[in-house]
């Protein structure tokens, strides 16, 4: 995107309205990519979501991709802590893995 804010903001607000045609994984046909939060979200809400990340992209710091985290976490409700979801990747043997 050559840091261009504007290209940022206008595919972050096209990623974030891309609707499945049809069942795919644990996502139903119709339902928004992004996730339920986004689809309760409303459209002054979106646009003000669309604003704070542009605003971050423009300062273009390290601390300002953190807050950035922060706004995306607050967009979706915030952190799920009931859920066995781990960002850390787990230890791998490689000849455990079947190859195919």
């Amino acid at each position: 995107l050559s840091k261009n804010v504007d290209n940022f903001g206008f595919m972050l607000e096209i990623s974030i309205s891309v609707r499945l045609l049809h069942h795919f994984g644990s996502v139903e046909g119709g339902a928004l990519l992004s996730g339920r939060s986004f689809e309760k979200m409303s459209d002054k809400a979106r646009a003000t979501f669309v604003e704070q990340a542009k605003d971050i992209a423009r300062v273009d710091t390290p601390s300002s991709w953190r807050r950035l985290k922060s706004v995306i976490k607050q967009a979706s409700g915030g952190k799920k802590k009931d859920t066995d979801f781990n960002q850390r990747p787990a230890l791998t043997r490689w000849d455990a893995l079947d190859r195919v």
